[in-house]
């Protein structure tokens, strides 16, 4: 199976992916962070001098193809072996995203749940501002962009507010458990 954990910037994706697998019982799983893959991709193409692919491609992990090409390479190895659960951890806020993650991992018969964690925007303002790690004013700007996409999207939606971090996490293992 193939958990997309999808939402905004800050809302607690990875946070919250980090804690189903401390968690879980199942030893086959692992987290696919987005972010990780994203900033080892930009390193990767900026030392080979490919730095107008950014602007080429879109600069967003969600909305450049060359990325989420990649990122769809890296979900569909670990894919490989039938037994292990897959958590893609993702802002997958723009067509880009979804059509080159979503939409492919169903065409091609994966086993997929896709789930949107969601909360108040003055709650996902608090969560990136208490975020020392994040860039702060980047995903404040763009916040009602990813929020105003999110809300049409066909996906399972998990409220996160008010919910501690281990009530979300055992939320979404009896999900997964289904």
């Amino acid at each position: 199976m193939i958990l997309c954990l999808d939402g905004p910037y800050g809302v607690g994706k990875t946070t919250i992916a980090n804690r189903i697998k401390e968690k879980f019982i199942n030893n086959d799983l692992i987290v696919l962070e987005s972010d990780y893959y994203y900033q080892k991709w930009i390193q990767d193409n900026w030392m080979q001098g490919d730095s107008l692919l950014f602007l080429l491609d879109g600069t967003l992990p969600q909305n450049n193809q060359r990325f989420v090409s990649m990122f769809w390479d890296v979900i569909k190895e670990a894919a490989s072996n039938p037994n292990q659960l897959i958590i893609s951890d993702m802002a997958l806020t723009d067509d880009v995203s979804r059509k080159g993650i979503i939409d492919e991992l169903c065409s091609e018969g994966y086993d997929v749940k896709h789930i949107i964690l969601t909360a108040d925007k003055d709650t996902i303002l608090e969560r990136i501002g208490n975020d020392k790690n994040r860039d702060q004013s980047f995903a404040q700007q763009w916040l009602p962009v990813q929020l105003s996409y999110l809300k049409n999207i066909d996906a399972t939606k998990v409220d996160t507010e008010g919910k501690s971090i281990e009530n979300i996490a055992d939320l979404i293992i009896s999900m997964i458990q289904e």
